[in-house]
């Protein structure tokens, strides 16, 4: 048992350090690993391998790589059926968003969240022109004939949408789009710093009358530990603590609403 676990960490470790890009595409394919689908999201980031967001007429089932880059899967896109998927990836190329709509008549909710997702971004226009164009193809099974013009969503607020929808944001670190204000960054921790750090829970976990997480943002991954029941914490979480060189033994929590923005 154990001689098998070291043959797994050898051959893991092996890959990662010399065809990270299959060894990301593997372990974001199959969902495995201790943490969530965003923990190795970010750390392939912070590996400088750049992640594509999804697109009806590049992206395969799960996870691919692109030249020196990876494509996020359709599947994924939230509440994307298989057999959505499945008429996408037969009946693709598609020229338009028009010629998208007649081919695969996605439900409201799939047509939704491909556009958040931004698995039609290749098409010309707005996220709100492409909904409005689809459904009225859908319905009407004709292109309208009139112009559509809707306004742009702001890029942070696009991002955002897209978090919710993958689960992750491609691009980058969602705080990166939150834009707190943070008093200092991970990696630039030093040992016997005492102060405030802003990270993503990636998981919690208790132990008699400790609690341990771990957190991350764009520069690394911090595990913290706190005395007692924090009770319910945003994804999200300001703490102050004293940080020891490994881990930052957490004083106090800082309430959501304490939180300021730039």
């Amino acid at each position: 048992h154990s001689a098998g676990y070291a043959v797994l960490a050898y051959l893991s470790a092996y890959t990662k350090t010399h065809k990270k890009l299959q060894f990301y595409k593997e372990l974001l394919s199959s969902h495995g690993g201790y943490y969530p689908t965003i923990s190795y999201i970010n750390e392939a980031q912070r590996n400088r391998i750049r992640i594509l967001g999804p697109d009806v007429n590049r992206s395969q089932d799960s996870f691919s790589i692109e030249g020196d880059s990876l494509r996020v899967g359709l599947t994924e896109i939230k509440a994307l059926s298989r057999a959505t998927i499945e008429r996408i990836v037969t009946r693709r190329p598609f020229a338009s968003i028009e010629d998208f709509a007649i081919k695969v008549r996605p439900k409201l909710n799939e047509l939704v969240n491909l556009i958040h997702s931004g698995g039609l971004d290749s098409f010309p226009g707005s996220r709100g022109e492409k909904f409005l164009k689809s459904f009225l193809v859908m319905r009407l099974k004709n292109p309208p004939l009139f112009p559509i013009i809707t306004p742009e969503i702001p890029e942070d607020r696009s991002l955002i949408k897209k978090w919710q929808v993958l689960g992750f944001i491609p691009e980058c670190h969602p705080l990166e789009v939150l834009r707190l204000n943070r008093d200092i960054r991970i990696a630039d921790l030093k040992e016997g710093f005492r102060g405030r750090i802003t990270g993503l829970i990636l998981n919690s976990r208790r132990y008699q009358d400790l609690t341990f997480f771990t957190i991350d943002d764009e520069t690394g991954v911090l595990d913290l530990v706190y005395k007692g029941n924090p009770g319910p914490l945003s994804l999200i979480t300001t703490v102050k603590g004293r940080y020891d060189g490994r881990t930052m033994k957490i004083e106090h929590i800082i309430p959501k609403s304490d939180i300021q923005r730039y």
